[in-house]
């Protein structure tokens, strides 16, 4: 924090704040998050499904000054959701479809983040981004045994016999990124963040960066 020049206030939690950094300012950063939809979110539109988590790594390279600056990020990750059984609320049981998700995506995006540094090395960082990403692999439905009534996850299912891949309308889509980290800077340069935000889904994550430049 040594080179930090100017002032930032911020009025929350710990009160009077440290100089922020100005000038040039580059770093590297990479987060591993852990997504997924809350279960109420599914429980209006589904009777019965699975819970829907993925997982990935965050990168991205920011430039510009320490207290804003731009960032390019790439995001890469798979599905977590366990194969099982789904059925849309109201629907008789013989409707009922085994899905399976090997399911991967990747995506790009540009953003704008912000640092307000707090004391003992701990700062604040919001940032938001916008972007594209892409869906790579199937989701594969199976069809239960005809004849399925009461209890759905003690129904049998047609072992790839009526098992297809669920038709993607689209392959690309849009991708909005809203985030924020606490991060502890330690050694001056590095710098790790527990995170919180949303990348098209809802995430919690661990961060680590580096500054190339300050």
């Amino acid at each position: 924090m040594s080179r930090h020049v100017g002032a930032a206030i911020l009025v929350l939690l710990l009160g009077a704040t440290q100089p922020a950094r100005a000038g040039d300012y580059s770093a590297l950063n990479g987060t591993y998050v852990l997504a997924g939809l809350p279960d109420f979110t599914l429980s209006g539109t589904f009777a019965d499904h699975q819970p829907v988590m993925a997982h990935g790594l965050l990168m991205h390279y920011s430039m510009g000054s320490a207290r804003s600056h731009w960032n390019l990020g790439i995001v890469g990750g798979s599905m977590l959701t366990p194969p099982g059984y789904w059925r849309a609320a109201g629907a008789d049981p013989e409707t009922t479809v085994y899905a399976e998700f090997p399911v991967g995506f990747a995506g790009a995006w540009v953003g704008y983040a912000w640092q307000f540094p707090l004391k003992w090395g701990l700062e604040i960082s919001p940032s938001v981004g916008i972007g594209l990403s892409g869906v790579f692999g199937d989701v594969y439905a199976t069809e239960v045994l005809p004849g399925c009534t009461g209890k759905v996850t003690a129904c049998g299912h047609w072992d790839k016999v009526t098992r297809e891949p669920v038709d993607f309308s689209y392959r690309v889509m849009p991708l909005l990124l809203v985030a924020g980290s606490l991060g502890w800077r330690f050694l001056d340069d590095w710098r790790v963040g527990l995170d919180v935000g949303a990348v098209n889904l809802p995430y919690v994550g661990l961060s680590l960066g580096y500054a190339l430049s300050k």
